[in-house]
């Protein structure tokens, strides 16, 4: 493997380790109000329950795209949802499940 097939190897795992980060964070925080609204310890109209419903369902199928995903895929979903200000602080976040899926992916 050459240098530049190393790298675009690390490329596409960075990729992989963002969209994860990205799906759980918005999963996760999206279910965390969920659960408070299903125990009564938050009270929200059924139209922000629909709303965080959506937000859960999409942050799973990023994640799961981020795991299954093939690398062109994670390439093409990692560029579209970076067009933002917010994509520095989740890169921060992003870097330890980086090193957590590199040693998974970069075998391949």
């Amino acid at each position: 493997m050459t240098r530049s097939d190393k790298s675009q190897a690390s490329w596409g795992t960075y990729c992989r380790s963002y969209l994860v980060t990205l799906g759980g964070l918005l999963g996760g925080g999206s279910s965390v109000f969920l659960i408070a609204h299903s125990t009564d310890a938050l009270t929200l109209p059924w139209q922000f329950s629909v709303l965080l419903a959506t937000f859960l369902m999409a942050g799973t199928m990023l994640a799961l795209a981020g795991l299954f995903g093939t690398a062109e895929q994670m390439e093409r979903l990692a560029d579209a949802t970076s067009d933002y200000e917010l994509v520095e602080r989740i890169s921060v976040v992003a870097h330890p499940v980086y090193l957590i899926l590199r040693p998974i992916y970069e075998r391949r």
